[in-house]
């Protein structure tokens, strides 16, 4: 990279002043800043370069997994991830109180209702044969810890006999008012187990039922076959239903449900690399490996992949003297695309901090701070006619390069907030790729004495 020299003293100021006004711009100009200087100077301070980033795979281990409104379930045999084996937990509130069931009670049937969210899969395989089954909690899931139940701590005891349990493929035609719905018939006792309580209401639910454990398994097992469903737990339609009659009336229905403030929902998921793609499992299984060779990136949810990203080459940069960045971005190329493997909307970009939290970039900071637009301002949104994702991170580039904070690992991954219940996953583009690499594209003013 070619260093620029100018008679700089004077411009110190502008630069300042160039460097301050950058950040309060919200528009869609790429270059800020460079209309603020004379035309006649920047050939003397303007420069441009592309910066070279480090990248490696690393699975994630300190996921929250609970806390979710949506429960994944599913058996998925990915040709590049791997099987992905999930399902989710849930206690069970009431959605009316019950003062009395009403002379004779007799249980016409039980019914878990789950409302579908989406799915992730090959289309074409999607009728593929699922078996949907429904256990009982042995114990009640206490409340977990400070840190959230993670993914090493999201097991809990259940009854040996399934409550109930269906052969289907993954369909769910919208019907009715509840819209698409996936119903499993349950064993007419658990109904007489509520009746023989005469009531219903919060404080006695968890001694009828202490709750539920629903799984899928694939029954055609082979690369591309199963699927992964999310169902709406923070709805009320989700939830079990007793359906009886009594001696006078018949058409009687009780309904408990996973949406409530109370309820405890948490997904469990957990991985079979040995049919993954044998890249995926060299690269996290060392970290050093030679993206020269094979140079993708690749990230999945929950606790599946990440990348990590440095930035060597600002170490270099910051000692040729300041500089007011007037634009820096990280371009994240995608390297797969298939209308069968849909991609994360967004991801994000983030630091650690020194007892290993999340920490936002400072041009996240920024424009949160500005009320300003993150789709626009700091990006991570997919652009399908470029097939890529781009960050600005201007801000962090500038305050490394001036010395206010230190070049750290970057992270980048499924937003943090959505990443315990997401399906997609997607295949990038690293920074050996031959053809279009993942790169930070930087635009400098000099300061130079």
């Amino acid at each position: 990279m070619q260093k620029v020299r100018g008679r700089c003293r004077p411009y110190v100021a502008i630069g300042m002043f160039i460097s301050t006004l950058m950040f309060y711009s919200c528009g869609t100009q790429e270059e800020y800043g460079t209309d603020l200087i004379p035309s006649e100077w920047n050939d003397a301070l303007q420069m441009t370069d592309t910066l070279s980033v480090g990248a490696y795979c690393t699975e994630d281990d300190t996921l929250k997994m609970n806390g979710v409104d949506f429960g994944v379930i599913g058996q998925f045999n990915d040709p590049v991830f791997g099987q992905t084996n999930a399902l989710f937990y849930s206690n069970l509130s009431v959605a009316s109180p019950v003062q009395s069931y009403g002379p004779e009670p007799i249980i016409d049937s039980v019914v878990l209702f789950l409302k579908f969210a989406d799915y992730y899969g090959k289309n074409t395989k999607l009728r593929s044969l699922m078996r949907f089954e429904v256990f009982e909690l042995n114990n009640e899931m206490p409340e977990p810890p400070a840190e959230g139940y993670t993914v090493y701590n999201t097991q809990f005891p259940v009854l040996s006999q399934a409550l109930g349990s269906i052969e289907t493929a993954p369909l769910f035609p919208i019907a009715g008012t509840e819209g698409a719905v996936l119903k499993i018939r349950l064993d007419p006792a658990l109904g007489t187990r509520f009746l023989q309580a005469d009531s219903l209401n919060a404080s006695n639910i968890r001694s009828i039922i202490k709750g539920i454990m629903v799984r899928a398994t694939c029954l055609s097992p082979g690369t591309g076959n199963g699927a992964l469903m999310r169902f709406q737990l923070n709805s009320t339609v989700s939830g079990i239903r007793i359906y009886y009659r009594t001696a006078n009336q018949a058409g009687q229905v009780v309904r408990t449900t996973t949406a409530s403030s109370t309820a405890l929902h948490v997904n469990s998921v957990s991985y079979d690399r040995n049919l993954a793609n044998p890249d995926l499992v060299q690269k996290l299984q060392n970290p050093q490996f030679d993206y020269t060779l094979a140079p993708n990136l690749y990230i999945q949810p929950f606790q599946g992949v990440r990348v990590a990203l440095t930035i060597p080459g600002l170490d270099s940069l910051q000692k040729m003297g300041p500089k007011v960045v007037n634009r820096a971005e990280l371009i994240v190329p995608v390297a797969e695309e298939s209308p069968e493997f849909s991609r994360p909307n967004s991801l994000i970009l983030y630091m650690l901090n020194e007892q290993g939290q999340f920490q936002l970039l400072p041009d996240v900071l920024f424009a949160d701070q500005y009320n300003l637009s993150l789709s626009t301002f700091f990006g991570g949104f997919y652009d399908a006619s470029k097939k890529e994702y781009r960050f600005r991170i201007t801000r962090h580039i500038h305050e490394i390069l001036n010395g206010s904070q230190p070049n750290k690992t970057l992270w980048l991954d499924y937003s943090i907030s959505n990443k315990n219940s997401s399906l997609p996953r997607v295949v990038l583009r690293g920074p050996k790729d031959p053809q279009n690499k993942l790169r930070i594209e930087l635009s400098l003013t000099a300061i130079q004495d």
